[in-house]
């Protein structure tokens, strides 16, 4: 038979008042949403403005708006939005040593002592490739 779980009990160390307020964070408000946003409108106008949908039951109605200038500005700042590339210097070091003994041979990469995680030929293209973008990058 299964163990049942124990009942919860009460933790009186924690206190609670300092776990409601680290728990309530403060909402900062969307610069870009700000800028269209009219004072004098009252909510439900202003989310029309903005091409925002305040009730989820009229989201598909008959009316189809365009895209506002907001939505516009949002999808224009997520499109030149750039992530960087990342690797840790114990990856960059495996790529080294291995392009040094092997060249850009991916099969012997595979078999080789030095592959501790066991990783595919397509594996280890990816990280090479993905090593030399940053290698490149480091020296410009």
């Amino acid at each position: 038979m299964p163990k049942h779980r124990s009942k919860a009990k009460y933790n009186y160390s924690i206190n609670r008042s300092r776990l409601k307020k680290k728990s309530n964070k403060r909402i900062v408000p969307d610069q870009l949403a700000l800028k269209y946003w009219n004072k004098k409108k009252d909510v439900s106008a202003n989310y029309q403005n903005l091409g925002v949908c305040k009730n989820f039951d009229n989201l598909y109605s008959d009316k189809k708006n365009g895209k506002t200038e907001y939505i516009k500005e949002i999808y224009k700042q997520k499109l030149n939005k750039t992530t960087p590339v990342c690797i840790s210097d114990q990856l960059v070091h495996f790529c080294l040593s291995m392009m040094e003994k092997h060249d850009e041979d991916y099969h012997k990469m595979m078999l080789d002592e030095e592959n501790v995680y066991q990783w595919s030929e397509s594996q280890i293209r990816k990280k090479i490739i993905k090593a030399k973008q940053i290698m490149a990058m480091k020296c410009e």
